[in-house]
């Protein structure tokens, strides 16, 4: 299966995307801002290339929720300008 949150400056675009599970966010948020300003995937520890990614939901699934692991792929589309 495979959703997309689409990013824009510093808004997920709604129109755009899948529903957004908080515990994604919370995979995410620490590297959003310095990936989507330039910082290389390499560079942050989370891939082998400079805009291709990967991040690991924090939800830990049954018993304790409802979710489960989800591995989130995070790609840059568009160069910084």
């Amino acid at each position: 299966m495979s959703d997309e949150i689409i990013l824009e400056g510093y808004y997920v675009r709604s129109r755009k995307s899948a529903n957004v599970c908080i515990h994604a966010l919370t995979a995410m948020m620490s590297l959003l801002s310095a990936f989507s300003h330039g910082a290389s995937a390499r560079d942050l520890g989370i891939g082998e290339s400079d805009d291709k990614g990967y991040v690991q939901c924090s939800d830990p699934g049954q018993p304790y929720t409802e979710g489960g692991t989800v591995i989130f792929q995070l790609k840059r589309l568009e160069a910084i300008k």
